[in-house]
């Protein structure tokens, strides 16, 4: 009988080579915990790649190594750090958002390419995290770091994030526990103000103009994924034990927000990160058991979390969400607790919150 050590029964037992979990199912090699996902434009060419926020976040690791990394698709099956883009010696990526056409905070006039990066290592003698900007430059292959907002203590459990061509930065702030108190706008704290226990589960904003951080929105029932509306008037939310998306109103001349009301409701699963998809449509992504995703982020063991991921078009003001597509059954073989999809190119790309690799998923038209 062959006598399992402790690293094989918390799920430490190596690196997890590339190999096909199924016929139809790829693991492509990461760092352990590529949490959140992003389609960019890599190349000269027209080419693409997947970017991933790698946080190599185990639970006993007080600062962690974390990477940004690069898989080109059509290339290798295999996602690679990208050398040199790093600010900082303690680097804890756990969400990434692109922006086209950005102006870059304080520098009016410059429109570049963004790449904005939770970084979720809280610098020593600091009490919060803080967001890093980097410039996408696709041609050349290369991100140059620009610019640190932050740190905060208002980021005190940073999730997702995203941000607005001119700058506006939104952040939020995730707890294992729900909350069902939604109040948007009721107290909007500035920094210089900040409680000594803020609160999680709320939605923070970094407003450009004014150089602070300031809450939002609380008492989001699992404040977690973000994204934006094309015309970026309206800001979506996943909210994650009420297994719903939530709608908010944005004012862009202020940042603020209004309404936080429910466009999609009764997920068949707790709602991770959320994407807009280069067709128009979203997708949502997530687990489908709380208990063994709460037991996996413990202790890193592989348990049968159960993903699910689902598709959805919203058109802000006229109706609710309407689902597109749903791949709940094509995920049964990922065990690893996924928390972003993407499909793209006949497959579906699955991240993971503590596991290493990406799960490539062969997809049928039907799908």
């Amino acid at each position: 009988m062959k006598t399992l050590s402790l690293l094989s029964l918390i799920g430490l037992s190596g690196a997890t080579p590339a190999h096909a979990a199924t016929p139809s199912q790829t693991l492509l090699p990461t760092g352990p915990g590529p949490e959140d996902m992003e389609l960019i434009p890599w190349g000269p060419a027209g080419g693409q790649a997947l970017i991933t926020a790698t946080a190599r976040r185990l639970p006993w690791q007080k600062q962690p190594q974390g990477a940004l990394e690069i898989h080109e698709i059509g290339g290798a099956p295999t996602f690679t750090p990208l050398p040199g883009v790093y600010p900082h010696g303690a680097w804890k990526p756990l969400a990434v958002w692109r922006v086209q056409g950005a102006t870059l905070p304080g520098s009016p006039g410059q429109v570049k390419d963004l790449l904005y990066v939770v970084n979720a290592t809280v610098p020593k003698g600091m009490k919060g995290s803080q967001v890093e900007i980097f410039e996408l430059q696709a041609a050349t292959k290369t991100l140059t770091h620009l610019r640190t907002l932050g740190p905060s203590p208002l980021l005190t459990s940073p999730n997702s994030l995203v941000a607005t061509r001119d700058g506006t930065v939104y952040i939020s702030n995730f707890n294992l526990f729900g909350n069902r108190k939604l109040k948007v706008n009721t107290q909007i704290t500035p920094e210089a103000a900040a409680p000594e226990k803020p609160e999680r589960n709320t939605l923070v904003c970094y407003r450009p103009q004014e150089q602070t951080w300031r809450v939002v929105a609380t008492g989001i029932n699992g404040a977690n994924g973000l994204c934006l509306t094309p015309d970026e008037k309206h800001l979506l939310c996943n909210a994650y034990h009420a297994k719903q998306v939530l709608d908010f109103t944005r004012d862009p001349a202020t940042g603020r927000l209004t309404n936080g009301d429910i466009v999609f409701d009764k997920l068949a699963f707790f709602p991770d990160n959320l994407k807009l998809l280069p067709s128009g449509e979203y997708c949502a992504a997530g687990q489908t058991n709380f208990i063994t995703t709460a037991l996996h982020f413990l202790t890193v063991a592989t348990y049968p979390t159960g993903g699910s991921a689902v598709s959805f078009t919203y058109t802000p003001g006229h109706a609710q969400a309407q689902r597109t597509r749903c791949w709940r059954e094509t995920m049964r073989g990922d065990k690893r607790c996924t928390s972003t999809a993407i499909p793209h190119g006949g497959h579906l790309y699955l991240s993971h919150i503590i596991k290493p690799g990406v799960m490539r998923v062969v997809v049928s038209p039907s799908e």
